[in-house]
């Protein structure tokens, strides 16, 4: 993790979660003060999981898949772009 893209943005946005933010609000958080970030595929899959388990703990409503895929849509479509640029 050089390039502090992928893993240690997962650990800032899981704690930024923890916290109280959904996983938008955590992301563009960090993405305004640190646009070169791409975390993986798999770390972005944790991070729903966690976000799932937060809103069930609470009582609230699961995000359904539209939801969840807009999520994936917005981080993906930020690494696809910083790494373009970063290269």
């Amino acid at each position: 993790c050089s390039k502090g893209a992928s893993r240690s943005v997962a650990v800032v946005l899981a704690h930024s979660m923890a916290a109280g933010a959904t996983l938008p609000e955590a992301f563009e958080e960090v993405a305004g003060l640190r646009w070169r970030i791409w975390p993986s595929a798999l770390l972005v899959d944790a991070l729903l999981g966690l976000e799932a388990e937060r809103l069930k703990a609470s009582g609230k409503p699961p995000f359904d898949e539209r939801a969840r895929a807009a999520r994936i849509r917005r981080i993906g479509t930020h690494a696809a772009w910083a790494t373009a640029w970063h290269n």
